[in-house]
């Protein structure tokens, strides 16, 4: 018994001190080896551990969401862009929330709360990662913070002792705290200035570390590999090439190494070494890696032949054609031949580069990117080769193919509308000479003309339905290659639309007819800015009918296989024939200016404005086709013809802008000179008004009135003008400001806006019980009612105009915050506007890019959170908090989102 009582002491003691020990290593305060030996354990396998796996999954699924282009020049690192952040948020909130425990609950300090750096080994570690998790939600800031804390804070000068202690104790451990964790900050932190376009930090710090000797050896590689994204991200890639060859050669990472060699093999194709691009592009795929990049790699290696070496074009070319043959290339097909064509465009074979786009373009099913590549590069053959029609077109399907920020997006596009112009221009031309022929004729001889070009339009029709039976038997065959190789399964018995692969085909075929159209109204449409001849009746038509004796009504008609439709619009009066001439007219004068102007081809716009000359000598254009004509030739360096145009304007007329022009070439100088000082002095007069400075805007318009003359910025001065006097004066005089610039100026946008404000007033005064007496505040406040302000405090406003349930609206909101937003102290809020509207805000973000992306994230899926709410009824924008006290009070909403729309959504 004595002894059963003993034992029971033991334990009572044994358990009361592991008890007092435990008890005694939680705290925070005391740096002992017991303290630090149980934090160290907790805190990385607690909550480190745990938020490492949680960034891990959000990189996993930001890879698997992730499609390389490799038309660009890859990315060396794979970061997400503002839409795909939005779809990490809840990983990386949650990876947050566990490392501020970790910080909170394990980091040892001093009496005066600073932490004692090394004493708990993984808090550096944890803010690293947590100032990961803010980049990749692309919230810079606070990454920078935590970055910024690990770099300043283990110094490698006060703790070399330390990092020495820890060599000791932990020869095999590289992930030394004290210097590891440091540099690894530093490394990210420029990261993240990188993104935020701060060149010069990032700079510095990519200098420091350089330069910094104890820099361990496995870090170096990353390094150089971050110097080359800073280079790539400023398109200086002649930089980025040095940095990129040392973290190929350092990277222990396989993966990494061909990443870095394909980049640097893309490098050298942009600077035209293509020997030894092609040598870098061999080396990626003596690397092997995936399949994508490897396949990519052989294709960018066919296009980098040297086409002086025939025996290397061959075998090349051999083996392109072998890999078309390949079953597991069929998806791939498409580049294949997009190669083949680059070889033959090389080995200057045009033709049959064509034949290879145009096989690349009907093989092409998904790869949107791929297809814009051929159209492209038809298209820019054709504009080379001055083949402007088809140009127009292949530009066309370009561009509905491609997105904004695709390369030299804009030059592309606005090839496309000078083509789309100018093909509309020679439509005009050839349909009104047409049906001017066909007006010539007897009619029984145009009868028999019109027979011909419908039997010409059914025979077209019926080749057309042939190929596309054609095409859809080789999709049928194609579609049973890929069901034989382990594609989709047959049909079955099964409906339609629950077999993938009958699924797939329809698809196919509507993508080999139509192409990938967007879904919007009139999407059969190629182009919405070539407008043919419209079907219908023609206001020429409409006189033929009514004038003419000779002829009958003719009626509507928009069959093509009908002679309705091209009687309908043949010009068979006098009239209706002047205006066919100045339809072609117009078209030739607009077609020489699209020439010269818009696509620079100085020879085809004389030759269009001479056609023009001979066509209709006493044009309304005469005099300034003489003068372009002169400039032209100029130009060309035709002296003959320069001189004669010359003489024609000096001696027919002498007293033109343009024989001044011809006899004083600084002339005109002395014009735009005076333009842009009253461009600067409208600027400051405008500066003036939106300060509410009245009374120092009438004495600039008057100042202007005197000092500028005839300018064609007079009558902004004089509205200007108008709008300060409303606001000194009253309505009264503001009225007569108006009337006066309507006589002043009785055409443009001035006389329209002057018209609008008139109209207003007389509105004001027929429901404003006092008669005549109307106040200041009647006054327009164009342009000063909203300030724009980038880093003030934002939130996201809702507006519903209409009976809702707006809890379950605010519910819906709380939910997207908690999943999204769980560490942002994110309110939801709801205030009526007035009856019968709603309005729910969240706030308040810190500046404009934050507001706008939870807004992005709101608005992106409006069938969600929207569900059973009209899409008319609803408003929503966000709008900073000195902006909001305006907005309430005066509650005009499409006020604001003018103001939104401009300066928050352009």
């Amino acid at each position: 018994m004595k002894r059963n009582h003993r034992t029971v002491g033991f334990f009572f003691a044994l358990f009361a001190a592991v008890l007092l020990l435990l008890t005694s290593a939680c705290t925070t305060k005391k740096n002992t080896w017991v303290t630090r030996t149980f934090h160290n354990t907790t805190s990385r396998f607690n909550g480190y551990f745990y938020a490492n796996e949680s960034v891990k999954d959000g990189l996993i699924k930001l890879e698997a969401n992730r499609k390389e282009d490799y038309s660009k020049i890859l990315p060396v690192f794979i970061y997400p862009n503002p839409e795909q952040a939005k779809t990490l948020f809840p990983e990386m909130d949650k990876a947050i929330l566990k490392l501020s425990k970790v910080i909170k609950h394990h980091m040892i300090t001093t009496k005066a709360k600073k932490e004692i750096p090394g004493a708990c080994k993984w808090i550096a570690p944890s803010f690293v990662l947590m100032g990961r998790a803010h980049f990749y939600k692309r919230d810079f800031f606070a990454a920078i913070e935590n970055f910024e804390y690990v770099s300043q804070t283990y110094k490698k000068n006060n703790d070399r002792h330390l990092a020495l202690r820890w060599f000791i104790r932990n020869p095999d451990d590289t992930r030394y705290p004290l210097l590891s964790d440091r540099y690894m900050g530093m490394m990210w932190l420029i990261r993240a200035y990188d993104e935020m376009g701060s060149v010069s930090e990032a700079e510095s710090l990519i200098d420091l570390l350089a330069d910094d000797k104890e820099l361990p050896k496995e870090y170096r590689s990353e390094l150089a590999a971050i110097e080359a994204y800073h280079f790539l991200m400023r398109e200086n890639y002649g930089g980025a090439i040095k940095p990129l060859q040392k973290a190929a050669t350092l990277s222990k990472s396989k993966k990494c190494r061909a990443r870095y060699t394909f980049i640097l093999a893309q490098l050298e194709q942009k600077a035209g070494k293509l020997k030894r691009a092609s040598e870098l592009y061999t080396g990626v795929v003596e690397m092997r890696p995936g399949f994508e990049m490897a396949f990519n790699a052989q294709m960018n290696r066919a296009s980098c032949y040297d086409p002086s070496s025939s025996e290397e074009g061959t075998a090349i070319k051999k083996q392109l054609l072998k890999m078309l043959k390949d079953k597991k290339n069929f998806d791939y097909q498409d580049q294949i031949y997009y190669a083949l064509a680059v070889i033959a465009e090389k080995e200057n074979q045009l033709n049959d580069c064509m034949d290879y786009l145009k096989k690349s373009v009907r093989s092409s099913i998904s790869n949107k990117n791929q297809k814009a590549l051929s159209f492209l590069k038809m298209a820019d053959i054709d504009f080379d080769r001055t083949e402007y029609k088809p140009a127009q077109a292949y530009y066309d399907s370009t561009v509905s193919l491609i997105k904004p920020d695709f390369p030299n997006y804009e030059l592309i596009n606005n090839k496309r509308k000078s083509l789309s112009d100018l093909v509309k221009n020679m439509t005009i031309i050839a349909n009104q000479d047409s049906l001017q022929a066909l007006a010539k004729l007897s009619d029984k001889e145009r009868d028999g003309k019109i027979d011909e070009i419908i039997a010409a339009e059914e025979a077209a029709q019926k080749k057309k339905d042939e190929e596309r039976l054609l095409q859809m038997q080789q999709q049928k065959d194609n579609s049973q290659v890929t069901q034989q190789s382990g594609g989709s399964q047959q049909n079955n018995g099964q409906w339609y639309y629950y077999n993938s692969a009958t699924v797939n085909f329809g698809m196919n075929d509507f993508r080999k007819k139509w192409g990938d159209r967007k879904l919007e109204d009139n999407w059969r449409r190629s182009s919405k800015d070539v407008i043919l001849e419209e079907s219908g009746s023609s206001p020429d038509q409409a006189e033929a009918a009514d004038t003419s004796k000779k002829t009958t009504a003719v009626k509507k008609s928009t069959d093509k296989k009908s002679r309705d439709f091209y009687l309908q619009n043949i010009p068979l009066t006098e009239q209706a024939l002047k205006k066919s001439d100045d339809k072609i007219m117009e078209a030739y004068y607009a077609l020489g200016s699209i020439y010269k102007e818009q696509l620079f081809n100085n020879k085809k716009a004389a030759d269009t404005f001479e056609e023009m000359l001979q066509r209709f000598p006493e044009t309304k254009y005469k005099l300034i086709t003489y003068y372009q004509l002169y400039r032209l030739y100029l130009q060309i360096g035709n002296q003959d013809r320069t001189e004669y145009f010359k003489n024609l304007i000096l001696n027919k007329y002498p007293d033109t802008e343009y024989a001044k022009i011809i006899r004083n070439p600084g002339y005109n100088a002395g014009k735009e000179s005076n333009l842009s000082a009253a461009e600067a002095m409208y600027k400051a007069t405008f500066q003036l008004y939106r300060d509410s400075n009245y009374l120092a805007v009438i004495a600039k318009c008057q100042e202007a009135d005197t000092a500028l003359g005839k300018n064609p910025l007079l009558p902004r001065f004089d509205m200007l003008n108008a709008l300060a006097i409303g606001h000194t004066q009253g309505v009264d005089a503001f009225e007569a400001a108006l009337t006066r610039i309507l006589i002043k100026h009785p055409k443009g946008e001035i006389k329209d806006k002057a018209q609008e404000y008139l109209d207003l007033i007389k509105k004001k005064r027929a429901g404003d019980k006092n008669g005549s007496e109307l106040k200041k505040d009647s006054i327009p406040k164009t342009a000063v009612q909203y300030l724009f302000d980038a880093s003030a405090q934002y939130m996201f406003v809702f507006i519903y105009d209409g009976t809702t349930d707006i809890d379950k609206f605010k519910i819906q909101l709380a939910d997207i915050n908690a999943e999204y937003y769980s560490t942002s102290d994110l309110k939801v809020d709801y205030i009526p506007l007035d009856n019968g509207r709603h309005l729910v805000s969240v706030k308040s973000f810190d500046g404009k890019e934050k507001a706008m992306t939870y807004y992005s994230l709101i608005t992106k899926d409006k069938k969600t959170i929207f569900t059973g709410l009209n899409p008319a009824k609803i408003s929503n924008f966000v709008i900073s908090n000195e902006n909001f006290v305006q907005f309430y009070q005066d509650k005009k909403v499409n006020d604001y989102l003018a103001f939104f729309q401009d300066k928050f959504l352009k």
